[in-house]
């Protein structure tokens, strides 16, 4: 971030869904900051929780250089079985489908639920990209339509003409690996909201947090980047987000972007990066105050895939009190599961047992 011509944060931004979050939510368990000590990975979680708690025997079947898969037994029978990132509560015809946005979408909607506006693009229609993304009403999303692309990331810019072509050059190289027919970018209009994932499993909700994003806090003596300076420190003391968490970036298409040498007045709350730049958001857990509404939203989302029994689904919402205005904007099987066990507020969710129960349920043991 440059001090020179740095914008001011936009009035819009007080009154932002995201921003009364924090202050509602977030701000008053500021002290309660969760560090972990020892911290497991996705793969790790399962494993752990098979072995520990479920008397699950797991027993690796692929080659040591091949994404390791595992055959998971139970009282000596088989319930199923660990696939690189994917557990077999997740259907073939499920995993291919999350794999690529558009038929994700296209499984959204014929279940008829509630998602963005979007269009796809080949990554030699830059032009015709920025025209529909001019059409959007605020923010838009750029993202590749394939999970395969390397980063899979969006990118979200909130300034058009100012920001579009390097966002459209980040996207098209992030596809670069990928076949002719498969570079496509997705771009998708962004309304104001909180950012919100949940696990669901079977009939159930697990686990479900906030993804707030990077923001300090003015004491009206401090500049921001010894804001930013003090809050990669607290974050370095615990070792999940010590792995994990990057200084953001922020631009002038990102809303609250200010200079590195501005004195934020004091109690002004300022958004540094947006929570879809990797690295730089937390996790909140909410599964305990979040509405019965939205989480039927996530099941629903679920169940649009046939044989998916178990993922993550995301939901921006403008309003973790009800689901006016809620679009679902991810549904992904093979998706971390550590953050909903290392939230940085609120409570631990053991979403690996969770799968467990009922994979062991499912095989009828």
């Amino acid at each position: 971030m440059s001090s020179r011509d740095a914008p001011a944060t936009p009035a819009s931004w007080s009154t932002s869904p995201t921003h009364q979050f924090i202050q509602e939510v977030v701000e008053p368990q500021r002290e309660n900051f969760n560090t972990y000590s020892e911290v497991l990975t996705t793969r790790g979680i399962l494993l752990t929780d098979a072995k520990k708690r479920r008397k699950v025997a797991a027993t690796k079947l692929s080659p040591p250089d091949a994404v390791p898969s595992y055959r998971l037994t139970h009282a000596g029978h088989l319930i199923g079985g660990i696939d690189g990132k994917y557990t077999t509560a997740v259907s073939q015809q499920a995993r291919l489908a999350t794999l690529d946005r558009g038929t994700l979408r296209e499984y959204l909607a014929a279940s008829h639920l509630p998602v963005r506006a979007a269009q796809t693009f080949l990554d030699s229609r830059r032009e015709e990209g920025r025209r529909f993304a001019l059409s959007a009403p605020n923010a838009v999303s750029l993202r590749p339509v394939s999970r395969r692309a390397r980063p899979p990331f969006p990118v979200e810019i909130h300034d058009v003409n100012a920001n579009f072509s390097s966002a459209w050059e980040s996207i098209v190289a992030a596809c670069n690996t990928l076949r002719t027919v498969e570079r496509q970018i997705a771009i998708e209009h962004v309304l104001p909201g909180v950012s919100l994932r949940f696990f669901v499993v079977g009939e159930r909700a697990i686990a479900a947090v906030a993804r707030v994003p990077f923001y300090v806090v003015g004491d009206g003596i401090s500049s921001t980047r010894e804001l930013v300076d003090a809050e990669m420190t607290r974050r370095g003391r615990c070792a999940y987000l010590k792995k994990r968490s990057r200084r953001p970036v922020g631009s002038p298409s990102t809303p609250g972007d200010i200079g590195d040498d501005a004195v934020p007045p004091k109690k002004e709350l300022v958004v540094l990066a947006p929570e879809t730049q990797p690295g730089t958001f937390i996790s909140v857990d909410v599964r305990d105050i979040v509405d019965d509404s939205l989480v039927q939203l996530a099941l629903d989302a679920m169940w649009a895939f046939p044989g998916l029994t178990a993922t993550a689904v995301d939901i921006s919402s403008p309003s973790i009190h009800g689901r006016e205005g809620a679009t679902v904007t991810d549904v992904n099987p093979g998706s971390d599961i550590s953050e909903f066990l290392y939230p940085a507020y609120g409570a631990p969710r053991k979403v690996g047992l969770a799968v467990l129960d009922h994979m062991i349920a499912a095989a009828g043991r």
